[in-house]
């Protein structure tokens, strides 16, 4: 991206509001669809991608930074915005992976295991043992009324492109097109699963959706789908986790709060949801007491930040421009001088010189070289530092929208501060080391037992077992 004054205003909730304001739109649109259920219906099944592109676009042009990074659909560039032109999508390669040629065990029972599905070895090494396993990574899909539904989804984007004020047709179009694309079946594993399962991992990925799909289009199968982090995705109040949720017979969730009744889904069908202990959180001791923040102590502190994206971004909510939150993490380095930066391992890292970067990639490997650990989001470390009794810091710069109840547990255990993006960041900085430089009060871990752990249910291969 260009440069611009990093001090100039930058509105995060102007943009989250837009994005919220089109998602809404988008939501109501799914009225034209509501005669197909979840496995066959085209809207439901590009949900996700569809909010992200359309929300890319509104961040986009939202910003006066110019993007110049390459589109990658749904993903689009600043030339994009000012006169959107026509995108050819490459025909998809003929799937001749072989992990899909790829199955094991003598049963009658059928058992199939997305490629990206997290708990792979640890399951099939303990439940599956009697069973036949077959691999899956895609699969060609039909869809009732095809045409109509393709109809009825130009009609939406007519729509949307008159919200957005776009340019021109090609906006629409190409969506159409990238679904048509993707679902272009002549190159893909043809079957008709029946009596069988589908163990998955997150269905926010687009390939898991189109298999969850697939199954449930036969009332005969299973479709088990299995949070990816080590704690429930509800606790981010996002219009985006229902498509967490999403097209699945049966979802395993960590911890005992029960949150199914506080979701208010109108977009998908929930699943029936199970709750369990996470497999590596039990293995471990989770401390109760908390060590204080000891400010004029020399101590090793370890920053941990998302990534910075480029213009792969949607909303609402989960990012900001690369350029404000480089300034941040800049200026955190600066003024914390003993700090290291555990840079994404997906993410733009070519800004930090070396001797401020962490060695390792893996949060787990580091963790205990670190005394004091720096948080500006929530995320799976950050979840496992909670279990730690290390001291927590929390700058929430306003990533991710946690639900009301789960911040105020996570308040508990850090030294939380809320940080203004338009004001001096070191002042901020200074305050907090004010704030918090004679602070007695004791933290507490409550997280960790309520959204991770459950004493009743602590054995996820019985329950996948039980499932299946």
């Amino acid at each position: 991206m260009s440069k611009r004054n990093l001090e100039s205003h930058f509105d995060l909730k102007r943009d989250n509001q837009d994005c919220l304001t089109l998602t809404k739109l988008i939501d109501r649109k799914a009225n034209l669809f509501k005669k197909y259920k979840d496995p066959f219906n085209i809207y439901k099944v590009f949900y996700h991608e569809l909010v992200t592109y359309c929300t890319n676009y509104i961040l986009i042009k939202n910003s006066s930074y110019k993007y110049k990074d390459s589109i990658n659909f749904p993903f689009i560039n600043s030339k994009y915005i000012s006169n959107p032109k026509k995108i050819i999508f490459r025909k998809l390669p003929k799937s001749n992976s072989i992990y899909d040629n790829y199955s094991f065990g003598l049963g009658k029972e059928k058992i199939y295991i997305s490629n990206n599905f997290h708990l792979k070895k640890n399951i099939l090494i303990n439940i599956f043992s009697n069973k036949k396993i077959r691999f899956i990574s895609s699969c060609y899909i039909d869809f009732p009324e095809f045409d109509i539904q393709i109809k009825k989804l130009e009609i939406v984007m007519r729509e949307i492109e008159l919200f957005l004020k776009v340019a021109n047709h090609n906006f629409g179009n190409n969506f159409k097109n990238y679904v048509l694309n993707i679902l272009s079946n002549n190159n893909k594993r043809k079957f008709n699963p029946k009596n069988c399962s589908l163990i998955v991992g997150t269905n926010m990925n687009l390939e898991n959706r189109i298999l969850s799909a697939k199954f449930m289009q036969d009332k005969s199968n299973k479709v088990i789908s299995v949070n990816h982090s080590n704690y429930p995705f509800y606790i981010y109040k996002e219009p985006i986790r229902s498509v967490e949720y999403s097209i699945c017979t049966d979802y395993v969730s960590y911890g005992k709060f029960r949150f199914s009744k506080k979701l208010s889904n109108r977009i998908f069908t929930l699943p029936n949801f199970h709750h369990v202990s996470n497999l590596d959180l039990k293995k471990i001791k989770i401390s109760k007491k908390i060590k204080v923040l000891d400010i004029e102590k020399k101590q090793e502190y370890l920053y941990v930040p998302n990534m910075l994206n480029g213009n792969i971004r949607y909303g609402p909510f989960r990012d900001m421009e690369d350029s404000i939150y480089y300034k941040f993490q800049y200026e955190l380095l600066n003024y914390f001088k003993n700090t290291k930066i555990k840079v994404h391992p997906n993410g733009k890292n070519l800004y930090f010189n070396k001797d401020r970067k962490s060695n390792s990639k893996n949060f787990e490997q580091i963790l205990n070289k670190y005394d004091v650990f720096i948080f500006d989001y929530f995320s799976t470390p950050f979840s496992r530092a909670i279990a730690t009794d290390k001291p927590i810091i929390y700058f929430d710069i306003g990533l991710r929208r946690l639900e009301k109840h789960v911040l105020d547990t996570i308040k508990k255990r850090v030294y939380y501060y809320k940080i203004n993006l338009n004001q001096s960041f070191e002042k901020q900085f200074q305050d907090f080391l004010v704030r918090f430089s004679s602070y007695k009060k004791k933290k507490v871990n409550y997280f960790t037992e309520k959204f991770s752990l459950n004493s009743k249910n602590d054995d996820i291969n019985k329950l996948i077992k039980k499932l299946v």
